[in-house]
């Protein structure tokens, strides 16, 4: 009993963690598309 919890509880942790690291790779990759298309339309 307390295994199984324990293991669903480790995959929770590591879905958790999975969509957390996607979610901060998106953001900081769509932040420097928004810095490089506020520098264009500066300089334009």
């Amino acid at each position: 009993m307390i295994t199984t919890l324990s293991t669903e509880h480790h995959e929770t942790t590591q879905r958790h963690g999975r969509i957390a690291s996607g979610l901060l790779y998106n953001h900081h990759f769509l932040t420097r598309r928004f810095d490089d298309w506020l520098a264009g339309a500066r300089e334009s």
